[in-house]
C-alpha cells in the first residue's frame, strides 16, 4: 500500500517543474498567467496574428489589450477543428474561469473545460461534513470519526466513480468562497443555507499544481494550478447529505481509518486527497508524531505558486 505522501507525488507536480513548460502570458505584461506544455505549443494551430510565440525564452503571448479580445482570440483559437481533435473536445463549455491580473482585474476568460490548455490558475470550493459526536469535548477527531463522502457519478469527465469530499466544486466568476460553498452543498448534497449556517466553518485555503494529461500517452504532462477555499462543518447524528443534481451517486459515512486506508489505495479525487488530508491535519488525526512525511505533506498541500491571485 502506497503511502500518503506517495500519493500526493503520483498527483501533483513540483512547480520547479513549471520550467520544463512554455509561460503564457498577454500582451503589454510581465505576469505569468498560466503554463502551457511543449506538446501542446507543437500540436495546437496558434494563429501568428494573434500569438507570439519564443522558444528561446518559452513563452506563449496572447495579443490583444482587452478582455474582450482576449476571450475573442481564445474562442476562435479553440474553435479551430483541428484544435478540438488535439483537445479531445467536441464543444466548449459555457462556464468559464476567469483569470486575474496582480491588480485583481479580470483580464479573461476562458471555457472550463479548455483551462488545461492553458494551465491557468484556478479556485475551488470544498465541503468536508463529518458526524459531531454528542459526547464529545473536543473538535479534535479520533480514527473511530465518521466523515460524510461522496461516490462521483460515472457521467462525470473528471474522475468519474472515484470518492470524493461532501461537496466540491469550481468556483465562479465573480462569486465569493461562502456563496460558491453554500451553492455548491445546495446543488450537490442537498444541504442547504439554514442546515449550515452558524455550523460552517473556514479553514483555510490549499494551493498545489495538478498533474494532467496523461491521456496523450506517457510522460505528456499538463500543468493544473489550483487554490481550494476549505470549509468545515459538523452535523448532527440524522442530519445526512442528499444528492440533489446528479454529479453525486451517493453519501457514505466513513471512519476516519476508512478513509485513510482509501486515500492510500487512491480510491479518491486528487482534489479531495488534499482536502483530507488537510482535513486531518487540522482535526489532530495526522501530526508529526504519527506521520514520517508529515511536513512534506504540510508544504505540499501549500505551494507558492507563480501566479497573480484573487
Amino acid at each position: 500500500m502506497k503511502s500518503l505522501l506517495e500519493i500526493l507525488r503520483e498527483h501533483f507536480l513540483d512547480v520547479e517543474h513549471l520550467e520544463k513548460f512554455y509561460r503564457f502570458c498577454v500582451q503589454g505584461s510581465s505576469q505569468t498567467f498560466g503554463h502551457i506544455s511543449p506538446l501542446l505549443r507543437q500540436k495546437i494551430i496558434w494563429n501568428p496574428d494573434h500569438w507570439e510565440i519564443c522558444d528561446i525564452e518559452r513563452t506563449l503571448t496572447l495579443r490583444g489589450t482587452s478582455c474582450e479580445t482576449r476571450n475573442t482570440i481564445i474562442l476562435t483559437t479553440l474553435a479551430l477543428p483541428e484544435n478540438m481533435v488535439v483537445l479531445g473536445i467536441n464543444s466548449l463549455s459555457e462556464d468559464t474561469f476567469a483569470v486575474y491580473n496582480h491588480d485583481k482585474h479580470v483580464v479573461m476568460q476562458i471555457p472550463r473545460n479548455a483551462a488545461p490548455l492553458f494551465g491557468v490558475l484556478c479556485y475551488g470550493v470544498q465541503l468536508v461534513a463529518y458526524e459531531l459526536c454528542p459526547s464529545a469535548t473536543t473538535t479534535l477527531l479520533t480514527p473511530d470519526s465518521r466523515v460524510w463522502v461522496s461516490r462521483r457519478s460515472i457521467l462525470k469527465n473528471y474522475c468519474p466513480g472515484l470518492l470524493d469530499v461532501t461537496a466540491s466544486g469550481a468556483l465562479e466568476a465573480g462569486e465569493s468562497p461562502l456563496d460558491g460553498i453554500l451553492r455548491e452543498s445546495l446543488e450537490e448534497a442537498s444541504l442547504s443555507d439554514t442546515v449550515l449556517h452558524g455550523r460552517l466553518y473556514p479553514s483555510g485555503v490549499l494551493s498545489y499544481v495538478g498533474r494532467g494529461g496523461g491521456e496523450y500517452g506517457e510522460g505528456h504532462v499538463f500543468a493544473l494550478p489550483e487554490i481550494d477555499f476549505c470549509y468545515h462543518v459538523g452535523l448532527a447524528p440524522g442530519v445526512a447529505p442528499v444528492p440533489m443534481d446528479g454529479e453525486v451517486k451517493y453519501f457514505a459515512l466513513l471512519t476516519v481509518s476508512e478513509i485513510l486506508g482509501r486515500l492510500r489505495r487512491s480510491e479518491f479525487t486528487p482534489s479531495a486527497t488534499c482536502v483530507l488530508l488537510d482535513f486531518f491535519i487540522k482535526r489532530g488525526i495526522l501530526s508529526f508524531e504519527n506521520e514520517p512525511d508529515y511536513i512534506e505533506i504540510v508544504t505540499r498541500l501549500h505551494r507558492g505558486l507563480p501566479y497573480p491571485t484573487l
